[in-house]
């Protein structure tokens, strides 16, 4: 699969990366006797929501993503400043789609589940920490709900919720590749904040059919069916930047992130993540 794939790539490159930064400071100074490595692991979570658009010149769609993710990952490092860690997470979410074209304009929902792999790499500077991540995360996307649905039949706009509630079915999956580098710098005791840049691409393919008994309603009123048998596939690019507060005591680590894109007129994402996390 393409996004294990992308994992397991950065995965050896930043073990390689990790490797060459041991040896060359043990090269430095010699090997001490019954030295240990440092690993820990944790349990985390985070509450995510999203709102965006992108939109060409025949069709305008945004969006809303809410859910939440429930993780686990590690961090290993051998007594040196660079650390690499790797993590999975389950996310639960809804995934709400607005679209308004020339003659259908509507706006429906769906339930998501799916898997998200990331792995990281670390550079400790006297307490600033610079972080490079990379991710994959794909979902499939159920439970299809219709809020609103309109269509012009030439003579003005019809509200056919109703009837696409009865004989419409969708469904479809989101990919989403991301990449981040942040900073953490200490603010006071147990606080910190954070400031980084994230680029995501999302891939979106839904699939709307309608049924038999719906398409023989739209003939009847000389309306091409064909044309509501759609595919969407989307693909955009957002750039972020994600300030954000972190307060760790004990094991405990509680965290709020703001990314922030707006960088044209017609494709713009904005949110908040608030998340914890639990080390051993």
């Amino acid at each position: 699969m393409k996004n294990r794939s992308l994992a397991m790539l950065f995965f050896v490159l930043a073990l390689g990366l990790f490797a060459a930064s041991a040896f060359a400071g043990e090269a430095k100074k010699p090997a001490k006797a019954g030295k240990t490595r440092v690993s820990s692991c944790g349990l985390y979570g985070n509450a995510t929501y999203l709102t965006g658009e992108f939109s060409n010149a025949s069709y305008n769609d945004s969006f809303t993503r809410n859910g939440l993710g429930l993780g686990a990952g590690c961090r290993y490092n051998n007594h040196s400043r660079l650390s690499l860690g790797i993590g999975a997470e389950l996310y639960f979410g809804e995934f709400g789609l607005r679209h308004d074209e020339s003659r259908l304009r509507g706006s429906v929902s769906y339930l998501e589940m799916g898997l998200k792999e990331w792995v990281r790499a670390a550079l400790n500077l006297h307490r600033v920490e610079i972080g490079l991540m990379l991710g994959a995360e794909k979902t499939k996307s159920r439970g299809f709900k219709i809020y609103s649905l309109e269509m012009d039949f030439g003579g003005g706009w019809f509200d056919f919720k109703d009837f696409a509630t009865e004989h419409l079915n969708s469904e479809g999956e989101l990919e989403i590749w991301e990449a981040g580098l942040d900073v953490t710098f200490p603010f006071r005791r147990k606080f910190s904040f954070t400031f980084g840049a994230l680029w995501q691409r999302y891939n979106l393919d839904l699939r709307v059919r309608i049924d038999d008994d719906g398409r023989r309603v739209l003939e009847a009123l000389d309306y091409d069916a064909d044309s509501v048998n759609r595919d969407f596939k989307h693909s955009a690019h957002f750039f972020y930047l994600t300030p954000g507060v972190k307060r760790c005591g004990g094991r405990w680590c509680t965290s709020l992130t703001v990314p922030w894109g707006v960088f044209k007129p017609n494709k713009w994402s904005w949110g908040a993540v608030l998340g914890t996390d639990l080390r051993f």
